[in-house]
């Protein structure tokens, strides 16, 4: 008898409108269109990051550059934040 449970592949859904950004080793699934600070904000949501520690907030790209709380993002972008 074959087991199919261990051939099963689990697939996360992805809800349409949205895009998956890493943040700090943690990817963060947001809506399109959302900016470096909404993303922030939502990491920080999740991991219960208090106000007064954003104020030092620095969010560097992939390559390690400074970037802008306005910048875009795209799906399978990689942020990296400093608080």
């Amino acid at each position: 008898m074959t087991n199919f449970a261990a051939h099963t592949i689990l697939i996360k859904p992805q809800k349409p409108d949205a895009m998956d950004v890493k943040v700090n080793r943690t990817i963060i699934s947001v809506p399109e269109g959302y900016k470096v600070r909404d993303v922030v904000l939502a990491y920080a949501a999740r991991r219960n990051v208090s106000k007064a520690r954003l104020k030092f907030l620095r969010v560097y790209d992939a390559m390690g550059e400074d970037i802008d709380l306005d910048d875009p993002l795209s799906d399978g972008d990689s942020i990296r934040c400093v608080l």
